[in-house]
């Protein structure tokens, strides 16, 4: 089966306002001090981080946040006309260029591919200082990318539940445990990655001692680091899935969230 991309273009007065418009970044931080820093006592300081916090984009067509690996930000420095991007578009270059055509479009300098099975077609039009032109085909088929994994990263907090450990260690019943706490199947999941020490070490030694993909492992020190998450702990959860998951970024393990890597 062929998976549909969704393309945008558009015109930015500047690449900063562009990374703007996409910028995540308060969003999760806000999370991540809702999720590990204790309550105040105030009511309204301790509700949970508003969605107004979203980036631009992900407010205009309706997603609470857009995995990073199925999208692809392009800016260009001069304004290119739909031909000469051609070889940048991820999918079906005749689809694309019979939308642009049909809209009349010249002169641009962004493009935008999305690659998200539960984003209508409708929610993306929406965005507001982007063209929607529809959906093209992928042209790598799903065949291609069964043996892809995609690997998902928890660290430890300063307080990690004692329920989380046992859950952790006991091998016989860690995945059907971890698959309740997350509201998945157990049997989407392909393995389960755990390390725990009493002395609290570096994180990203852990990561890159404990990860056994390299790729997979700079990318989640990368995260880590962005989201200026501890420097140290004691705990590394790593969850790999031959299926992308649902995962909330509100913390549900008593662990913080980093994000999910896909294997290339």
């Amino acid at each position: 089966m062929i998976e549909k991309i969704h393309i945008w273009v558009g015109n930015f007065e500047s690449k900063a306002s562009f990374e703007k418009y996409f910028d995540q970044e308060p969003y999760f931080k806000a999370w991540y001090i809702y999720d590990n820093e204790p309550p105040t006592g105030n009511e309204e300081e301790d509700k949970e981080p508003s969605a107004a916090l979203r980036c631009q984009f992900c407010k205009e067509i309706g997603i609470d946040n857009y995995d990073e690996d199925f999208i692809m930000l392009k800016y260009y420095q001069k304004h290119q006309s739909i031909h000469a991007i051609l070889n940048d578009v991820p999918g079906d270059g005749s689809e694309f260029l019979k939308l642009g055509e049909e809209l009349g479009l010249d002169r641009i300098n962004v493009l935008i591919a999305y690659e998200n099975t539960d984003l209508t077609q409708e929610s993306a039009s929406k965005a507001e200082k982007l063209t929607y032109l529809g959906q093209i085909n992928n042209l790598s088929t799903s065949d291609d990318k069964t043996d892809l994994n995609k690997h998902y990263l928890w660290i430890g907090k300063n307080e990690i539940s004692s329920n989380v450990l046992d859950s952790l260690k006991n091998k016989d019943v860690d995945k059907e445990r971890i698959a309740k706490i997350l509201g998945i199947d157990a049997q989407i999941i392909k393995e389960i990655n755990f390390y725990y020490t009493e002395n609290k070490e570096k994180v990203d030694e852990i990561i890159i001692t404990h990860v056994e993909d390299y790729n997979i492992a700079e990318k989640m020190i990368l995260k880590a680091d962005k989201l200026a998450i501890n420097s140290t702990t004691n705990l590394m959860l790593e969850l790999i899935s031959h299926q992308d998951l649902k995962i909330d970024i509100n913390d549900k393990l008593g662990l913080s969230y980093i994000g999910d890597f896909q294997e290339e």
